[in-house]
């Protein structure tokens, strides 16, 4: 078994006029005019190889699916119905989208924002995954108390430098959405910041985790680690995402833009 993702970018624009001529599919299509939103829309597809091409399916096949079925009902919906609940409407488009592709679709990823999507997997169709990224700024030092400084040091490297370092955290967390509960009854997303807000920016934020924080106290606590991190950040959101009416399904967090530690996996 295969998988192919294709990444389809659109605007929604005001005018439901747009350009006929199709020139940038990178930049995206229709392109933005005037206060236009940009979309993004991830496609993975699953199946066998063919035999002669070597493709799961041919990319053109997925752009004109889904640019003939999802990007007009997401448009149409933006404009006429602008409160209608984005969730709901993605798993709607997903059917649409898995009916006009010959192979299967697995899942769909829709970028609301650099910062916030919604994905829906046909292999649970009650469920949407919600993601919402945020950002800390915190310095750290890696040390392990039972061992040496010159095994610190070799383990390490610069990341024991005595006076430590620092990273801007990018924290995503991911909620279970259950669309069988109405809409008004989910975690909203201004509750969703304010829980992420109490629980884990006012508590890192700014702070160095080795003298700041009990979670990550030299001597007492974890080494903070961005595996460590991310567990520690997805513990102290658990409950207050559960009491919220809702489902915490993992947490990620980088500390660049090449490493991030995932929790649960």
């Amino acid at each position: 078994m295969h998988a192919l993702c294709r990444t389809i970018r659109f605007a929604i624009n005001a005018s439901p006029r747009n350009p006929s001529a199709f020139h940038n599919g990178y930049g995206g299509f229709p392109p933005v005019m005037g206060f236009g939103s940009v979309h993004e829309l991830d496609i993975t597809c699953e199946g066998e190889l063919g035999r002669d091409t070597g493709y799961l399916i041919d990319i053109k096949a997925i752009d004109r699916a889904a640019r003939s079925t999802v990007v007009p009902a997401l448009t149409r919906v933006r404009i006429e119905h602008p409160t209608h609940d984005p969730a709901a409407l993605l798993a709607a488009c997903a059917s649409q989208l898995a009916d006009a592709l010959p192979v299967s679709l697995q899942k769909i990823c829709w970028r609301l924002s650099p910062y916030f999507s919604l994905e829906y997997a046909m292999n649970d169709p009650g469920i949407v995954l919600m993601r919402q990224a945020f950002e800390f700024c915190a310095g750290h030092r890696l040390h392990n108390e039972s061992l040496s400084p010159e095994e610190n040091r070799r383990l390490f490297g610069k990341c024991n430098n005595m006076s430590g370092h620092g990273h801007n955290y990018k924290l995503e967390p991911e909620i279970v959405v259950n669309l069988s509960m109405p809409e008004e009854r989910r975690l909203s997303m201004p509750i969703l910041e304010e829980i992420v807000e109490k629980h884990v920016l006012a508590r890192f934020d700014h702070r160095n985790l080795n003298t700041d924080t009990e979670e990550f106290a030299d001597g007492k606590g974890l080494n903070p680690t961005v595996e460590h991190i991310a567990m520690v950040c997805y513990q102290l959101l658990v409950e207050p995402v559960k009491a919220g009416g809702a489902t915490l399904q993992r947490v990620t967090v980088w500390e660049s833009d090449r490493t991030s530690g995932i929790y649960p996996a």
